[in-house]
């Protein structure tokens, strides 16, 4: 009776248990799949099936997974690639390198460059200066991005500012899967986050000055084939990841809040997928 209680809540919810409630714990423990995060939400997409939950409702600091809606957001207003970027001392952030691009004020950079850089590589200072070429104060582009979660029925969801920087920026992993989902539509979205460097130049006093930027998904040298994910972290919020990846053809979404280490997350994320593959219908 109380397993088909928690099937009826799991549909109830959107989603189509794969297996018994008791089935699936079964397979947990003999995998051994342990883990520190604090919420955790598996999904096979090909199917729509529930392989995994952990305090999928509980509302968490989300850190640079907020990006994501800012990319949505940025996206929606409909930005030139081409368009000139001019970054200004305003756009500064005081933290540590792997947080940010060193730019100097008045480099020019391309609305694209930026906006692949900055997701890439989780850039605060880059995601502060699109934001402010994108024509908005904070304040604006912030309830857009609130506006938005409320359109994609992100019900727990709430942000503060466009970075992750701010700990009140919080969501769980069902509205995560909210988020991820729609984005899987957005090839311009996708297309950046698939990509495990990239180079660019800049601009200043007729100047040229090059980068290249890294990833922050390690997940990309591993043996998924992710999709569209991305990383956050910050001392509140813990090591985060949402995304989706394929491993043997099959298509599974994973958002995991609150990992203890960097470590953690990597072995833990990874774990997800490997055990997902081998969970059977």
């Amino acid at each position: 009776m109380i397993n088909l209680l928690l099937s009826l809540i799991l549909i109830f919810q959107g989603f189509t248990p794969l297996v018994t409630i008791n089935k699936i714990q079964s397979i947990n423990q003999s995998f051994g799949i342990k883990n520190t995060a604090k919420s955790v939400l598996v999904v096979d997409l090909d199917n729509n099936y529930l392989l995994y939950q952990k305090n999928p409702n509980k509302i968490l600091p989300i850190a640079s997974l907020t990006k994501l809606m800012t990319a949505v957001i940025l996206l929606e207003n409909h930005p030139s690639w081409e368009k000139e970027v001019i970054y200004e001392e305003i756009d500064n952030i005081d933290e540590p390198e792997i947080s940010k691009i060193n730019f100097e004020p008045g480099e020019k950079i391309k609305f694209k460059d930026l906006f692949y850089a900055s997701l890439i590589k989780s850039a605060n200072n880059g995601i502060k200066a699109l934001v402010r070429s994108a024509g908005f104060s904070q304040e604006e582009f912030v309830r857009k991005m609130n506006e938005k979660a409320k359109e994609l029925e992100m019900y727990h969801t709430i942000f503060y500012e466009p970075t992750g920087l701010d700990f009140r920026n919080q969501s769980t992993v069902n509205d995560l899967y909210r988020l991820i989902k729609f984005i899987n539509q957005k090839r311009e979205i996708k297309s950046v986050l698939q990509l495990k460097f990239y180079k660019f130049k800049t601009e200043k006093d007729g100047r040229e000055k090059y980068y290249r930027v890294k990833n922050t998904d390690d997940l990309l040298w591993s043996f998924v084939k992710i999709e569209l994910a991305k990383t956050g972290f910050s001392d509140e919020a813990g090591y985060c990841f949402a995304g989706i990846g394929k491993l043997n053809n099959k298509k599974i979404f994973i958002a995991l809040l609150g990992s203890k280490t960097e470590k953690d997350r990597l072995q833990e994320v990874k774990g997800f997928f490997w055990w997902a593959v081998k969970t059977k219908s």
